[in-house]
């Protein structure tokens, strides 16, 4: 496969800062070898923040602007866009790219331990972070969002949150209102990869072909595999969530990828460096 990666080394507009190093720290310590050594041809290109005076919201979405028109400038020709992002919220500038490129309507799939559906009116901590999916689905920061070049909102029934058990109360009943499909961590654990998905991964593909694949790696329990700052315990160990890509690829056309919220300061054994490089080659195989 030919791919593309698009760095995006910023974490709330603060660049290679906590979340903002894990880009890098992925392509330093081999992911492109990794990737190249496994049959795939690969290139990159890094995102950068062009106003210097950095603020979380102008900055974010400054750099969502900039990945989407890269990824039509790009890939043009088949390249598969693999975003390192230090945020969950660039999947924004991924899935406009994708859009941009491709008219047929576009799943989601969001493995994360938190919703990140919040609005600016459910928050409670103002993070914007925990905004992104909310906002791809049209729900938020609306004229920003649509600023983004070629952003279609996303139908809320076309998307399955998996993973999640850290939720503020509005947030999840909001998912729960709007039709997002949740496939909790702890039904996972209890009832194993395939009961819990098959059935909402078949209905899913009965409506849609195409997917948009999201990896914030704090999915995965932080007892085996630390991500950040924002550990939730009882996620996914990382046999379990190379399963779920893998039945997830084996169901949909995944046309690209995020990988997200990922603090090489908390990862000391490399553990969960190794475990991203196993999940970017199943999502890629």
């Amino acid at each position: 496969m030919n791919i593309h990666i698009f760095i995006v080394p910023y974490d709330s507009g603060k660049r290679a800062e906590r979340m903002g190093a894990g880009p890098h720290h992925l392509i330093d310590n081999g992911l492109v070898q990794y990737l190249r050594e496994h049959g795939h041809s690969v290139r990159t290109t890094t995102i950068e923040a062009l106003d210097p005076f950095r603020v979380e919201i102008k900055t974010s979405y400054e750099l969502y602007r900039q990945l989407s028109s890269s990824i039509q400038e790009n890939c043009t020709k088949g390249e598969f866009p693999l975003i390192l992002a230090g945020n969950c919220s660039a999947a924004l500038g991924g899935i406009a790219g994708l859009s941009g490129l491709n008219s047929n309507p576009l799943g989601i799939a969001w493995l994360d331990a938190h919703g990140d559906f919040n609005t600016p009116d459910t928050t409670l901590s103002g993070f914007l972070d925990g905004m992104g999916l909310a906002a791809a689905a049209g729900l938020c920061w609306k004229n920003l969002v649509k600023a983004i070049p070629a952003y279609r909102s996303v139908n809320p029934a076309h998307i399955v949150h998996i993973g999640g058990r850290d939720f503020d109360p509005e947030e999840e009943q909001l998912l729960i209102d709007q039709g997002v499909t949740l496939i909790r961590a702890g039904e996972v654990r209890d009832n194993g990869v395939q009961m819990s998905l098959q059935p909402v991964l078949d209905k899913l593909g009965s409506q849609i072909h195409d997917l948009y694949l999201h990896l914030d790696v704090d999915v995965l329990d932080p007892e085996e595999t630390p991500a950040n700052h924002f550990p939730a315990p009882g996620g996914l160990f990382a046999k379990q969530a190379v399963d779920v890509i893998t039945l997830i690829r084996d169901h949909f056309q995944i046309h690209g990828m995020t990988v997200a919220s990922y603090d090489p300061a908390y990862d000391r054994d490399g553990n969960t460096l190794r475990a991203i490089f196993e999940l970017v080659h199943q999502a890629l195989s």
